[in-house]
């Protein structure tokens, strides 16, 4: 007869279950004959003269079809028999192993209960040649001693020089962009000149006498627009650089790492190091309570030794830039505990690039202006050029030859240029 495929749950947990306040099920009435005839297996007749060879029975499947399922695809990739690759996992083999496959290894540890019924199959006499790969590979994985413990120490392994590698680069950059801000002189002496320009247009105004100004004031700059309102106080203050103070001008070359401080999340990073740090912490403890003495426990050991040293450097170095970033939040007079890199460094950001492009916006003005003037130049140039032409082309007397010629062609149509010749030939008719 045909089986239902189902898997069971373990007796000492069927109590808490819908199944500890069933009945008596002795009392269910069901027609077991009707389920006999309806769900037979279907026997195949030989045919006569024929013989037919009995093809060996299929591996039998014990553990949760899904789970074993997805065991045997990720067993397959592997040319190892399945003792070796459990023996793989027990030593941390990272020859056999790649950080993927281990998380599919812990995604798909079989439950208490499918260990429990490969044994169940096994005590009662099942034939162990018919266990499909998966159970094989449940039974010989449960002989291990904190096999799952293992598994996620071993990720951890493989998985800490990345994260290490992810978190470096941010507090590198924010450290790097805190410094270029406070070493460059270039750009102290900027602040100097918009303080003392904010100072003077602000001029008879309560706004007037100030001896320092929040960082978002350099973000404003642009809004204040001239009387054209063609140009800013951005545009001002770029010429005005460029031609007072070239040196200065060029600031923007010591701030390079603004954008990429302003990507910098300084709460994302504390996150990071502090879920680095008890992930650390946790396998220390793991580590100490495993007693048995095994190629995994030398290895982690070994790993945890030196592990250890790497996060204090770069909980050390996390630390360090905090600080810097705290301080250079004081230094400019904002509140280290509400500013963020995002923030501080955004603005410095803004400002540079708004400054960048009224520097250009100038130098575009002022290209245009001189092919303005030149062009005008060569207007003139051609205008004197004209009336020099014509100077040269006067007669005796101030009269132009110009004239002389037109009073000659008229003379021609009319015949009087002929006149005084047939006069003198006396072939004139009176």
């Amino acid at each position: 007869m045909k089986g239902l495929n189902w898997t069971k749950i373990a007796p000492n947990k069927v109590d808490k279950t819908i199944f500890g306040v069933f009945g008596d099920l002795n009392d269910i009435e069901m027609d077991f004959t009707e389920i006999e005839q309806q769900f037979a297996a279907k026997v195949v007749e030989k045919k006569e003269g024929k013989e037919e060879k009995a093809k060996p029975a299929g591996p039998i499947q014990i553990i949760d079809p899904k789970l074993g399922q997805n065991l045997s695809i990720l067993l397959s990739r592997f040319k190892q028999s399945l003792p070796e690759l459990v023996e793989g996992l027990r030593n941390i083999n990272e020859s056999m192993f790649e950080r993927d496959i281990i998380k599919q290894f812990i995604a798909l540890q079989p439950s208490k209960e499918d260990l429990q019924s490969v044994s169940e199959y096994l005590e009662k006499g099942g034939d162990p040649t018919r266990l499909g790969k998966a159970e094989i590979f449940c039974l010989e994985s449960s002989k291990v001693d904190n096999m799952e413990v293992r598994l996620k120490s071993f990720l951890f392994k493989l998985e800490f020089p990345t994260k290490k590698a992810e978190i470096r680069p941010d507090i590198e950059t924010l450290s790097i962009a805190v410094k270029e801000v406070k070493t460059s002189k270039r750009f102290i002496k900027l602040m100097e000149h918009v303080l003392v320009l904010g100072n003077f247009i602000n001029g008879g105004t309560f706004r007037a006498g100030f001896t320092g100004f929040k960082l978002d004031t350099l973000t404003k700059l642009s809004d204040t627009k001239a009387g054209d309102n063609k140009s800013n106080l951005m545009h001002w203050l770029a010429k005005h650089m460029q031609t007072k103070s070239p040196d200065t001008f060029e600031f923007p070359k010591d701030l390079t790492h603004l954008a990429a401080g302003a990507r910098v999340s300084l709460q994302t990073l504390q996150s990071e190091v502090g879920l680095l740090g008890k992930e650390l912490d946790n396998l220390e403890k793991i580590m100490k309570e495993i007693k048995e003495k095994d190629k995994f426990k030398e290895i982690m050991d070994q790993f945890l030794f030196v592990t250890r040293e790497e996060f204090k450097t770069l909980q050390a170095n996390f630390a360090a830039a905090e600080k810097e970033f705290m301080s250079l939040a004081d230094w400019f007079g904002e509140d280290p505990a509400k500013i963020t890199p995002e923030e501080l460094f955004g603005t410095l950001n803004e400002f540079v690039v708004n400054f960048e492009k009224a520097a250009e916006d100038n130098r575009k003005a002022k290209e245009n202006a001189e092919k303005e003037l030149k062009k005008e130049q060569d207007r003139e140039k051609r205008k004197l050029q004209m009336d020099q032409m014509k100077a040269k082309t006067k007669g005796p007397g101030g009269v132009e030859q110009d004239a002389v010629v037109d009073n000659l062609i008229n003379s021609l149509r009319q015949g009087d240029a002929f006149l005084a010749r047939r006069k003198k030939l006396g072939v004139l008719n009176d």
